[in-house]
């Protein structure tokens, strides 16, 4: 059976990928390659935000333009009058602060900072009172005021004392909003409100005209809050007024529709009386005259908080009734009526259902299958076991042959959906997800509650206990509010720690003794409250962990605002879950759900987009007539957290645990350590954690083969042992585990990870005790043990969003999507072991310290090798691999860097909606006039392209121009280009061809932005803030002009602090506004923006034609034509081109002119086939360079004979055997020696590789094999 493998090596910056075409014990195709997500890449969503607001002002501007044409007689006025009509839409300015601030503040905080002597926000304590005074500051006051107010409220925010850490977390929220301020105001923004007082003012002094020319408006005090209303209008508004409108006509009617349907949607929550205010006009009124009537100021658009727009959907996997045939409907109810599964039937009052409703039947259906054992009196009537007792169950529940038959067969279904709905498998077929809308925490405490406690407690019952709490303490002033903000703040500090730390027999935290001193009585106390809160298990050592995990959940729902958010399930799934907990013991599992669902936006958008790339880096031909296709996924968590973190995916780095290398002694940590067998690979013991231990990779490779005992382990390494177990010597160590190794019950051992911490230490390192009683029991419980494989939701939801990527390319492949899918979760301790026992055999697979991308590859492609083994029968924990190493290990691998945009291969029909180019938008300008010669100034003149400035405006230069300064018109240029490409006309551009030395690009950069990734340095600072010479390649006159004022204020805007330079960008700023924008400054209602940015010289490629406008574009990636000259016998390569893109230098349009005139033939993969000698059964050539060519080759190996050529030695030998000797002439020498094996199997051998160079002869069997083809352009 033809089977797919895709194993992924997860490690968030290098993902190694390995995938395999298998049928039955051979290895048909395989494939190596690293998917690399570089640190500049950006997952954030905010810049994209950003992006899409710039694109909607477009938009939104020629809407508005358009409204404006249908209400306004544009025509009649004259250039000056609409230019100052449609200068009063321009600017709308801001009034809301689109920043993080999503914790309120605690009561205590707030009142501690309202009492603050200056501070402005009183008792504020939720983002949208903050912003309400914000806005009344900023409303009241001018620019400079407003800063000099945020100034003073830093320096009080800063004043506070950094011991009061809940205080200070909050300040800091305070200043991202004050910050949000300055940005606006440094870009010279104002408040929408003041912007409307600017307005109004404009309008009443110079717009007289508009009541003269216009009988739409009786005065200007409607025009005003005509203008006003309209620029607050969302783009969403406009839009929807003009989807489908064909004619220049206003349309009162359908505006009203959306005005109303807009402020419907609009949660006007400090503002419902502005609401019904817009409402009722409109209700009275035409759209035109409620714009006119209505005062501005009360129809600016409230703050849309984006949050929960697509709320928490209900991820419980139900059964499907449609699934349920009349035999299971018939067995069910045998089932649910004998007295074995009659408890099942319990409601939530605790009460037997004495009806059974068809339209219940699903869900008792499912209780029946997700029943516990140990809720059964008769364990052998449990579900998941019916196999090995068929003939009871059939007989006590009375079912006939063909119930049996297919209860079994549902039940086996249904397990197996349920098993693989853990992994991240989702078929929908049995199970579908319930998908309704999740309820508010804040409502439903109480279910909440009740499930915690697994019984039914009311609200009141919620209630009282809340006020019960809030009038006691629990013991001096300790309020269990106190207590409980406490033992969540540990569990945040000591995260995957704390449960280890509660259980130390030394305790150095107060905190956390305090918590041990207190927990009881708070238990205690809220028991004798009321006894419906009586926990489950009791007060002793035993069950410390779960009596503080009860309680810690506890608190999170009654106190923890700062988490309120959506239920994970609905409201009816709820109450379900609650039922089957049952009041003392579990009646059912918890239902099974979906637990691959979107926990984190840029995790999520990271796991989409290397979905995406394994997904479309298979091969078709892999894809065809396979029938199962094994997913198997390794991550090591603490690589991939702290990796994420650098990608910034993840807004915490895990802490390194330090670890002393057992054979060396020197100092470890998770992200630099291998993972060792103690017991060497001979013994094939792979299935035990106990057998694995960190060590230091150069003290792994020096160790080779020696066999440690506890007396050579390195003295540090022990201390480090004795510290944690409170001994003193290795004598009281083996007496340790003697003791611990000998109170295992092997009879009753499961697993490594379920041994406590101290059981754990004693069972590793009694495999170093040779020689021992304790040894050879450890032997026996290591032949027991199976490695607990641990998978996170971020496996479980990469492992969703693949599958659904490769159904989604079968579909659009026509191929079949009845193909099963099994998914593994590898353990990455057992990779790092078994690739160090490899490389113990073969020195290549040694890993260094830091990975190169190819060692990603083999970390995957062992992924591989041990997903396909299997232990052998009465082996004791021996396993079999089904593959040799050799045969899997990939020779070769490719990097595949992630790029910020994916360009794909173009199709020409469908170019438009392809996006071609990077963002950048390049200016072009042909200049360096003065170097013109006498002939070429003449062929300017006498086409029309030169120009001069007469008060600042352009006019074109005549015959009878005798001297002065003169500009080349580019845009007249690149319109006479286009016309000449289009008509043809080589003559005209091979006389405008100088001109290429003539044209420069321009694009604008942030004077703070990194202009070199190199050395990380900006336009004027190197990465260490120093002020340094711009690089002349960028220089422009504004850069060198800004330079100079930046060297004469040196010492004014860089602040030496600590031994380090700190940039005053406050003060840049100021320059910078200083040299470039004081006239603009005293523009009415100082509506300039102050872009902080400067023109940089810099090349493009292309020439783009769009809105009658031209600009330069660059792209490197774009897909370019090869074609074959069938005369002269050249490959040619040509550069992109369209109706309105075009290469930017002439010469290269020349050419592509030219071309049309050839006999040519555009090749790319070229089926060779003429004169083959027999031992090539396949050849193709991939012509995509101008001077080499990529070859894939089939080889019949009954002739050439069989070559390993995983073997380097091997490898040569073939190579200059046959590529570089016989077939030298038709195939070419390989580039770097380097082949790819694409298959290999007892009868044939596929490669590929890139030549060194095309040859004549190479040409000549390309001509050869395309001469009876029509020559086509």
């Amino acid at each position: 059976m033809r089977e797919l493998s895709i194993n992924v090596d997860m490690g968030a910056a290098n993902n190694g990928v390995f995938i395999v075409n298998t049928d039955e014990d051979s290895i048909l195709y395989k494939k190596a390659f690293n998917l690399y997500f570089d640190k500049q890449l950006q997952f954030s969503k905010s810049d994209r935000t950003a992006r899409r607001h710039t694109r909607r002002s477009y938009d939104r501007d020629r809407f508005i333009l358009r409204l404006i044409g249908e209400i306004l007689p544009i025509k009649m006025l004259n250039k000056e009058q609409i230019e100052m009509i449609y200068g009063l839409f321009k600017n709308r300015g801001f009034n809301y602060h689109n920043i993080e601030f999503d914790e309120n503040l605690d009561d205590e905080v707030a009142e501690f900072l309202s009492k603050l002597d200056g501070y402005i926000f009183g008792a504020s304590k939720s983002k949208d009172e903050f912003e309400k005074i914000l806005n009344e500051v900023v409303v009241d006051h001018s620019n400079s005021e407003i800063l000099e107010i945020l100034d003073t409220q830093s320096c009080i925010l800063n004043s506070i004392d950094k011991s009061n850490k809940n205080v200070l977390k909050a300040s800091k929220s305070i200043f991202s909003l004050i910050q949000s301020i300055r940005n606006e105001i440094s870009k010279n923004n104002k408040h929408r409100t003041s912007y409307l007082k600017d307005i109004k003012d404009i309008i009443n002094n110079k717009c007289e005209f508009i009541t003269q020319k216009s009988d739409k408006f009786d005065n200007l005090n409607e025009f005003y809050n005509f203008v006003g209303n309209i620029s607050n209008l969302q783009t969403r508004v406009l839009r929807r007024y003009f989807n489908s409108k064909f004619n220049a006509e206003f349309d009162d009617e359908k505006l009203k529709i959306n005005l109303i349907r807009n402020i419907n949607y609009m949660e006007y929550i400090d503002k419902k009386s502005d609401k019904e205010k817009m409402l009722n006009t409109l209700n009275q009124k035409s759209a035109l005259e409620y714009l006119k009537s209505i005062d501005p100021i009360i129809t600016i658009p409230p703050y849309e908080n984006r949050k929960n727009k697509n709320p928490q959907k209900c991820n419980t996997l139900q059964i499907n009734s449609d699934k349920i045939t009349a035999n299971l409907l018939s067995a069910t109810y045998k089932i649910l009526k004998s007295d074995d599964f009659v408890h099942i039937l319990r409601d939530e009052n605790g009460q037997i259902a004495s009806v059974i409703k068809d339209c219940d039947i699903a869900k008792y259906l499912q209780r029946i299958l997700d029943v516990s054992k140990d809720s059964l009196m008769d364990t052998s009537l449990y579900p998941r076991t019916l196999d090995n007792n068929p003939k009871i169950f059939a007989d006590t529940f009375r079912l006939n042959s063909d119930e049996l038959r297919e209860f079994k067969d549902f039940a086996k279904r249904y397990y197996d959906e349920v098993d693989n709905a853990k992994k991240g498998i989702i078929s929908a077929n049995l199970l579908i997800p319930c998908g309704k809308n999740t309820p508010h925490k804040n409502g439903n405490k109480s279910e909440l509650v009740s499930a915690l406690f697994g019984r039914h407690i009311t609200n009141d019952d919620l209630v009282n206990l809340e006020k019960f709490m809030l009038e006691n303490k629990i013991k001096g002033n300790k309020s269990y509010k106190g207590f409980f903000e406490d033992l969540n703040q540990l569990k945040k500090s000591y995260q995957n720690g704390f449960y280890h730390k509660l259980n130390s027999d030394e305790i150095g935290d107060k905190d956390i003794k305090s918590i041990l001193e207190l927990y009881p009585k708070v238990i205690q106390n809220i028991s004798n409250h009321n006894q419906i809160f009586e926990f489950k298990t009791p007060l002793d050592q035993n069950n410390l962990n779960t009596n503080i995990n009860y309680l810690s959940q506890l608190g999170e729902i009654i106190y923890d605002e700062k988490n309120r958010g959506f239920l994970k399930t609905c409201k009816c799934h709820t109450l379900e879950n609650l039922i089957r907990s049952g009041s003392k013991t579990a009646i059912c599992t918890r239902l099974p759900s979906n637990s691959a669902r979107l926990i984190n936006g840029k995790i999520e958008m990271y796991l989409n987009r290397l979905a995406y790339e394994i997904s479309t880096a298979i091969e078709t031909e892999s894809l065809k007539d396979i029938k199962r296709i094994n997913i198997n996924v390794e991550m090591n968590k603490f690589s991939f957290e702290n990796n994420a973190y650098d990608l910034k995916l993840i807004s915490k780095r895990q802490k390194p645990k330090d670890l002393i290398c057992p054979y060396s002694g020197q100092k470890i940590d998770l992200t630099n350590c291998e993972y060792d067998h103690i017991l060497p690979r001979s013994k094939a013991l792979y299935n035990s954690k106990a057998n694995l231990i960190c060590s230091s990779s150069t003290a792994n490779l020096q160790k080779g083969n020696q066999n440690y005992t506890l007396e050579n382990l390195h003295q540090d390494y022990l201390e480090s042992i004795y510290k944690i177990i409170k001994i003193k010597n290795l004598d009281e160590f083996k007496h340790f585990i003697d003791d611990k190794i000998k109170n295992i019950d092997i009879n009753k051992f499961t697993n490594y990870d379920n041994l406590n911490s101290f059981e754990q230490i004693a069972l590793r390192h009694a495999l170093f005790y040779k020689g021992s009683n304790s040894f050879n029991k450890a032997l026996e419980i290591l032949k027991l043990d199976r490695i607990k494989t641990h998978s996170n939701g971020t496996q479980k939801r990469f492992v969703n969003i693949l599958i659904q990527k490769i159904k989604d390319r079968l579909a659009k492949l026509n191929l079949s999507s009845d193909i099963e899918f099994s998914v593994n979760f590898i353990n990455a301790e057992l990779v790092s072991a078994i690739r160090n026992e490899l490389s113990k055999e073969d020195k290549e697979l040694q890993k260094a310290k830091i990975q190169d991308s190819h060692s990603h590859c083999i970390d995957a492609s062992i992924v591989f090798y041990y997903a396909n083994s299997k232990l052998i029968n009465n082996s004791k924990g021996q396993r079999e691999f089904k593959y040799d190493y050799n045969h899997i290990r990939p020779e070769y691998s490719n990097k595949i860097t992630m790029q910020s945009k994916k360009y794909l291969e173009l199709n020409s029909n469908k170019i438009a909606r392809k996006k071609l180019f990077d963002d950048g938008v390049y200016s072009l300008v042909y200049e360096n006039t003065n170097i013109l010669k006498d002939k070429e100034f003449n062929i300017l003149l006498d086409l029309g392209l030169l120009h001069t400035k007469e008060n600042g405006k352009k006019v074109a230069i005549t015959s009878d121009f005798k001297s002065g300064k003169f500009y080349i018109s580019t845009h007249k240029v690149f319109d006479l280009l286009f016309k000449a490409f289009n008509d043809g006309d080589i003559k005209l551009l091979n006389k405008l061809k100088f001109l290429d030395n003539h044209l420069s690009f321009y694009i604008r950069k942030d004077i703070f932005a990194i202009i070199k990734d190199k050395d990380k340095s900006s336009m004027f600072f190197t990465n260490e803030n120093k002020l340094k010479t711009p690089d002349e390649k960028i220089k422009t006159k504004n850069i060198d002009k800004f330079y100079h004022i930046l060297q004469a204020n040196e010492s004014k805007i860089i602040e030496i602090k600590d031994g380090k330079n700190i940039l005053k960008h406050q003060e840049i700023k100021e320059l910078f506004k200083e040299c470039f924008y004081t006239k603009q400054a005293k523009r009415s209602r100082n509506r300039s923006r102050i872009i902080y940015s400067l023109p940089i010289k810099t090349s493009s490629k292309y020439i783009i034609r769009k809105n009658g406008g031209y600009a330069g574009l660059s792209n490197s990636d774009i897909a370019t034509k090869t074609y074959i000259d069938l005369d002269n016998k050249n490959i040619i390569k040509i550069p992109f081109f369209s109706k309105n893109i075009l290469p930017c230098k002439i010469a290269d349009i020349i050419n592509i002119i030219k071309l049309k005139s050839k006999n040519i033939k555009q090749i790319y993969k070229l089926p060779i086939t003429k004169n083959l000698p027999s031992a090539i059964t396949k050849l193709e050539f991939i012509i995509s360079q101008a001077n080499r060519h990529d070859i894939e080759v089939e080889f019949d190996k009954s002739q050439i004979g069989d070559y390993n050529l995983l073997d380097q030695t091997s490898r040569d030998e073939f190579i200059d055997k046959y590529l570089n000797g016989e077939f030298k002439e038709l195939l070419g020498e390989p580039r770097d020696k380097k082949i790819t094996i694409i298959k290999d199997t007892k009868d044939s051998l596929i490669i590929a590789y890139c030549v060194k160079q095309t040859s004549a002869i190479n040409k000549k069997i390309m001509i050869d094999n395309l001469i009876d083809e029509t020559s086509s352009s």
